[in-house]
């Protein structure tokens, strides 16, 4: 039995800590700072002079980034993204939009799709059969499952206290609870009462986590998270 140490973050609006030391890095989207929110020509411009040089100095030997509804640039650039960042390409930036790869023995998928009532952002569609078709596509066995939302009623991880209500993605729920999913990582909603969630769906056990690292002002308050995988 072999250990993968994992560091994850979410929800970085232009934030970019120092990392974990970790076989692998993960990132569950929302990116780029704030106010380029309605500008995607400077995302892209950020993306190559300051995001990717942060992404070189991170010390792991891979970083998986899945895109959340504020990354406008990812999703309008999607197709060229996921080509020249491509697990085959040997870049050690790894960017997964409704695809995945094995690495060091863990199954990864990663899905970027948020539920609407995020209007006018990037990667929403509504909670219903709209996100179910995107879902679908997530494989019946999975080690690691990259998303930008998280599950709906889920020990309060999508829980806003902004709102007063759970934000979290119903139809995502349904999806995990008919997969065999051994660890979830997504972010969307900020400020939450907990980061960590055990759920068991019948004899399946899913841990999840909420790695959404800024409040809703988009200052960081927390540090990523740290975890590891067992693989055989």
């Amino acid at each position: 039995m072999t250990r993968v140490p994992i560091s994850a973050i979410a929800d970085l609006h232009g934030h970019l800590p120092q990392m974990p030391k970790a076989v692998l890095a993960v990132i569950c989207g929302d990116i780029f700072p704030g106010e380029m929110d309605k500008a995607p020509d400077a995302q892209g411009m950020w993306f190559r002079e300051v995001f990717l040089p942060w992404v070189d100095a991170i010390e792991s030997k891979r970083v998986v980034l899945v895109a959340g509804n504020h990354d406008h640039w990812i999703e309008r650039h999607n197709e060229e993204l996921l080509e020249e960042f491509a697990p085959s390409a040997g870049k050690k930036l790894v960017y997964l939009c409704d695809s995945g790869f094995e690495y060091e023995g863990i199954k990864i998928y990663g899905t970027p799709w948020v539920p609407i009532p995020f209007r006018n952002k990037a990667f929403s569609l509504c909670d219903n059969e709209e996100l179910r078709e995107k879902y679908s596509r997530i494989p019946q066995n999975v080690d690691l499952l990259l998303t930008h939302t998280v599950p709906y009623d889920c020990y309060e991880i999508g829980f806003s206290e902004k709102d007063q209500c759970d934000l979290g993605s119903k139809e995502l729920r349904k999806a995990v609870e008919k997969r065999a999913v051994r660890y979830l990582v997504g972010g969307h909603i900020h400020e939450t009462p907990e980061r960590i969630a055990h759920m068991d769906f019948g004899a399946r056990h899913t841990e999840m986590a909420n790695v959404a690292c800024c409040d809703n002002f988009k200052q960081p308050i927390r540090q990523p998270i740290r975890f590891s995988i067992n693989v055989e």
